[in-house]
């Protein structure tokens, strides 16, 4: 995946727009950062990374000076657009709106555009649609922990808040193939949960018993 997110960092004139995604400290940021300093080492090209958080922040204060035409505007002299947690944008409907104003203008400039987020373009169903068909556009790629890691990860989780769930149990929880990390997470945490109010152990009968429920957006 990093060789493909060269590919359109470097401006690859057969694509220009790649999206990736991931669960939670699978080494996004970290890439985006490889990509950023690959781009400093090998090229004169102008480009700017930004999380959801630096851009609804920065568009916070041109709002205030009433200077959002600027704001946009700053953006227009990019080869290369980072921009990592894109889903982030969620909560603030006007980011989403100037974020995809910004990516549109990009893309039609033949700016490259790499865009990191938590999951799957459509599986982001806060995320605006246009920007959702937007990505959608591009290449992308997701990428997940092997079933090592899941299971070292799901074991840590639980024995972090002292609830005892046996290894054989954990290597089927962590075995599930049609769940996400992501969805795999958010699972394990509704599982504990669950035992911990009804007192019960998480095993494997209560895994089939209480399967997980994927929200259809």
């Amino acid at each position: 995946m990093f060789d493909a997110a060269k590919r359109v960092a470097s401006l690859h004139k057969d694509s220009n727009l790649l999206s990736f995604y991931s669960g939670p400290g699978l080494g996004k940021t970290h890439l985006l950062a490889a990509i950023g300093n690959d781009l400093l080492s090998s090229t004169d090209k102008t480009f700017c990374y930004y999380t959801a958080t630096m851009f609804i922040a920065e568009l916070k204060s041109f709002k205030c000076i009433d200077r959002v035409d600027d704001f946009i505007e700053s953006f227009s002299h990019l080869d290369v657009l980072l921009f990592d947690d894109i889903d982030q944008l969620e909560s603030d409907e006007c980011a989403q709106e100037v974020a995809l104003m910004v990516l549109s203008n990009l893309y039609a400039e033949k700016a490259s555009i790499v865009v990191s987020s938590r999951d799957h373009p459509r599986r982001l169903g806060k995320v605006n649609a246009e920007i959702i068909a937007f990505l959608c556009k591009g290449e992308m790629f997701g990428f997940e922990p092997d079933l090592e890691t899941k299971f070292a990860v799901l074991k840590f989780k639980y024995d972090e808040i002292g609830l005892f769930v046996s290894e054989e149990t954990i290597r089927y929880l962590a075995g599930i193939e049609d769940l996400s990390y992501r969805e795999l997470c958010i699972y394990s945490e509704s599982l504990a949960s669950y035992a911990k109010l009804k007192g019960t152990a998480i095993d494997t009968v209560l895994i089939n018993t209480l399967p997980f429920h994927r929200n259809v957006h």
